[in-house]
């Protein structure tokens, strides 16, 4: 059966946030399903997190990030532990550590530098770098891990 590809239509949210709604599944006996894409320009936006664990806060889903912060776009910037409040791999928003641990995943977000003449955002492959050092430049670094469920942390674009 031939696949066909997604006609992708963006959506302006605000100048370097678009949003794309691509239908999954379209003409299948399936029920289709869609995919909420979200593309950010790290140069005409501010990114930020929104740490649970930083201000001590319940459980909120990523509409309720929004509502209760200047965010404009709430997306999981990792994944939980078993204890519900570790993110799976590392992850530090400036002097809050809520995992200083590395895992095998090996690739780092890192955003929102704190030294001219960096990029805005960074994505680190550790297998390939000899050190982790370069990562102190920035407020935010975070290590994705593959999907083990919802996450209260969020990365957010304002």
């Amino acid at each position: 059966m031939a696949r066909s590809t997604p006609n992708v239509r963006w959506k302006l949210l605000q100048p370097g946030v678009d949003l794309a709604v691509i239908t999954l599944n379209r003409g299948n006996e399936q029920p289709s399903s869609s995919l909420y894409a979200v593309r950010v320009d790290p140069d005409r936006v501010r990114l930020q997190v929104a740490l649970a664990s930083e201000i001590v806060s319940g459980s909120r889903t990523a509409a309720e990030w929004c509502r209760t912060t200047p965010l404009s776009v709430a997306i999981n910037v990792g994944m939980f532990q078993s204890d519900q409040g570790s993110n799976v791999g590392y992850l530090r928003h400036r002097r809050h550590l809520n995992n200083g641990r590395f895992n095998a995943y090996r690739a780092v977000l890192a955003l929102n530098p704190t030294e001219k003449g960096l990029p805005r955002a960074l994505w680190l492959d550790l297998d390939q770098v000899k050190s982790t050092r370069d990562l102190a430049s920035y407020a935010i670094v975070a290590e994705p891990q593959a999907d083990r469920g919802p996450s209260e942390e969020r990365l957010g674009a304002q």
